[in-house]
């Protein structure tokens, strides 16, 4: 069942989602820095977000959906606001990065960049904190941030924006012909010469999503996340991936697995939360300030 949570107020007054420090640290000042992240003999494009002061600082990495075109960078603003670096990537094959993009070297890419952040060198430049880091996505992104967090224990803790289970979707397409051509036509809207994706071919990915329709279902990692802090968030408009189908089964299941840390959230939104985003950036925020212990 969903429920419900109100705005939250910062006992300072200040308010990270919507205002800038109001004493800038000028020794250990917010930064932002381009980066490439090595995997698997070829690079991901990205950047960091680095949060003022000295630290070491709680991390967030930031996933994308499919093809990526929401990014919530808004939200990535905020949470430097509120104490906490940020990592953004393009998985490989998306967007410039190189390679080829599937589902599971989608996967493997998030753990090349929790790996990455956890380096002596990206804790000394970004002032990470390795024992406080979070996975944070939306849609495809948001099945990521949960698949991985289930077999990388050194993740605090996942939040789920928009969640796509990406193994429930796959049964289906097995039998719903409908969703199955239109799941197809959008894959070849986005994968080919000057397009988002750079993959085998469409057909490539349906295949391995099929293929691996019990592996990516979300409901059998639930014991792996039991122990830790979950946040689910999805929107009563979104038609697309609806909450119903995606995100409350997969609460269910972390309660029934012993979970008492997972919080199921529903706005008055759409799949990209267009009309609620300085909602939703408080939420996530309070939400991983309590998590990761600020």
């Amino acid at each position: 069942m969903a429920m419900e949570r109100p705005l939250t107020s910062w006992a300072d007054g200040h308010d990270p989602v919507a205002e800038d420090p109001r004493q800038p640290d000028l020794e250990r000042p917010a930064a932002m820095f381009e980066l490439a992240i090595p995997v698997a003999g070829t690079r991901m494009n990205g950047h960091v977000y680095v949060a003022a002061g000295a630290g070491p600082h709680p991390a967030v990495v930031l996933l994308h959906g499919y093809p990526g075109n929401e990014r919530s960078l808004d939200l990535a603003q905020a949470l430097r606001r509120g104490g906490m670096d940020v990592l953004f990537f393009h998985y490989r094959g998306s967007w410039g990065s190189g390679g080829l993009f599937s589902w599971k070297s989608s996967a493997e890419d998030v753990e090349a960049a929790l790996r990455f952040l956890r380096t002596p060198a990206a804790r000394e430049r970004y002032r990470v904190d390795p024992e406080r880091i979070a996975l944070v996505g939306h849609s495809l992104g948001a099945w990521l941030s949960l698949f991985v967090a289930a077999r990388a224990p050194e993740v605090r803790a996942a939040v789920a924006l928009g969640l796509e289970n990406l193994g429930a979707d796959a049964r289906l397409y097995q039998r719903d012909e409908g969703e199955r051509e239109a799941w197809l036509a959008y894959l070849r809207s986005t994968v080919g010469e000057g397009l988002p994706i750079r993959a085998e071919s469409a057909e490539a990915l349906f295949a391995e999503q099929q293929e691996n329709a019990d592996a990516f279902d979300l409901i059998p990692l639930a014991p792996a996340l039991r122990d830790r802090p979950v946040l689910l968030v999805g929107g009563t408009r979104d038609w697309e991936l609806p909450p119903a189908e995606h995100q409350h089964p997969v609460a269910d299941a972390l309660r029934r697995a012993g979970s008492t840390r997972v919080e199921d959230v529903v706005l008055e939104a759409d799949h990209s939360f267009s009309d609620c985003r300085i909602e939703l950036c408080r939420l996530v925020l309070a939400w991983l300030q309590r998590a990761l212990g600020l």
